[in-house]
């Protein structure tokens, strides 16, 4: 892997770190030479990721940091969101989709993230949670 650019943020656990995020996320997007579209998708997941670490990660503890590293190569994005909380189990995350979780006021963000990116991978421990999220660059967008 070649690493054409690399980006690192670190942000308090506050949600008025998001239009900053969002900020970076879109300018690396286009930098990458991905669509409107696809800056849109990545844009959309990497802020539900961040929004995910500082309310469930990180509790809101503004003590608290999340570290967000993005690396664009060749064929691709990948974007790390680290938060410094307890961690969680992926299995104990319910699908949005059926029954009472329907009707649910959170609960989608990881199901928003899997459809809109190309891989989602989970790392959770009692250190935290890592998220990356990868998007591939169609080879006609370069």
């Amino acid at each position: 892997m070649v690493v054409i650019s690399s980006k690192h943020l670190e942000i308090q656990s506050k949600i008025s770190e998001l239009p900053e995020v969002a900020a970076l996320t879109e300018s690396i997007g286009e930098e990458a030479g991905f669509s409107s579209d696809e800056i849109d998708d990545i844009t959309i997941s990497v802020t539900e990721a961040v929004n995910n670490a500082i309310k469930h990660g990180n509790k809101e503890d503004e003590s608290l940091r999340i570290d967000i590293s993005y690396t664009v190569d060749k064929d691709k994005i990948s974007v790390e969101i680290k938060d410094q909380g307890g961690g969680f189990e992926m299995e104990g995350v319910k699908d949005p989709r059926i029954g009472e979780n329907l009707l649910r006021d959170n609960g989608r963000g990881i199901l928003i993230m899997k459809t809109l990116m190309d891989e989602v991978n989970v790392t959770s421990g009692e250190d935290g949670t890592v998220v990356q999220l990868i998007k591939f660059i169609e080879t006609e967008n370069r």
